[in-house]
């Protein structure tokens, strides 16, 4: 008798010094689209909660979701050791464009007990019962990976840890999409530009009315770009390459203006100018574009 009294307290005394891990884990069967403009995305999933080895009951659990807003919540399945809930919310997701139009995002649902602190609750990351639909997608973007884990967060003004489930969903815009869509028009715009220089020095005119209209038509498609973004603080890469477009375009304007100076006054220099820019200037700046967007997607 006295060993089970004994065991009793034992029991009793090990629930007080150590938190009761839950097995937790999280199936996600839908997303919603990804709005860039605030961050935010709608997901619905199903949370699971198990008792872990050892224990028959479950403490009472009160979850929340730390980085969105739930809409909904029924439970699927509520037993002494298992409860399975389904969850529709919206969660925010920090943005970050620098690499736009080939930007990636890491997807986050963040949960956390209301209550429970993590000396009474811990959570344990279930991989068994976590996963991802085949039928999930995401419009515009390619989903590259999934994962879980837990963290300890600390609260200062609280002076307490608690314990988090994390479920990661790791997405990537498609290159070949991104690039025909985005990058691709303005290339095509200054190589048109570019190959203004094949007209002779003779029409020159028409060279310069050439450049001209394609920095216009550069400009707006730049606007139009932009258009689609938030306002951000910083340049992304699309806008560096309209930047280096820019740079090359106003680069040809200037020559052609000096080369319609030196017609005037020294035409067999204007003639020497118009034979090294007639390709050099088209092969500068196709190798400067390939090297960058090499570099910087790689």
């Amino acid at each position: 008798m006295k060993r089970i009294y004994i065991g009793l307290i034992m029991l009793v005394l090990a629930q007080i010094v150590y938190p009761q891990e839950v097995e937790t884990g999280l199936y996600l069967i839908n997303l919603g689209a990804f709005n860039i403009d605030d961050g935010t995305i709608d997901v619905d999933f199903y949370i699971s909660f198990t008792a872990a080895a050892g224990d028959v009951k479950l403490p009472d659990i009160n979850f929340e979701i730390i980085n969105g807003t739930e809409k909904g919540r029924y439970t699927a399945n509520d037993l002494s050791g298992e409860k399975i809930y389904r969850v529709k919310a919206t969660i925010l997701v920090p943005v970050n464009l620098r690499d736009f139009p080939f930007e990636k995002h890491s997807l986050k649902i963040i949960l956390e007990d209301k209550v429970l602190s993590i000396s009474k609750l811990k959570f344990k990351s279930d991989k068994i019962m976590s996963g991802l639909d085949e039928a999930v997608f995401i419009p515009g973007y390619n989903i590259v990976s999934w994962n879980v884990e837990t963290n300890t967060h600390y609260y200062p003004a609280f002076k307490e840890d608690y314990s988090q489930f994390i479920y990661y969903l790791n997405i990537e815009k498609p290159i070949l999409n991104a690039f025909l869509k985005t990058l691709m028009p303005v290339i095509c715009m200054v190589i048109v530009v570019l190959l203004s220089f094949f007209i002779q020095n003779s029409e020159i005119e028409n060279r310069i009315a050439a450049i001209t209209s394609g920095l216009l038509g550069v400009i707006m498609f730049h606007s139009s770009v932009a258009g689609q973004l938030p306002p951000i603080g910083y340049l992304t890469f699309a806008d560096k390459v309209f930047l280096i477009s820019y740079a090359i375009i106003i680069a040809s304007l200037m020559i052609t203006l000096f080369t319609m100076k030196m017609m005037k006054e020294n035409n067999e220099l204007a003639g020497k100018i118009y034979s090294k820019t007639k390709y050099n200037i088209l092969f500068i700046y196709v190798i400067i574009i390939f090297f960058y967007c090499f570099f910087t997607i790689k």
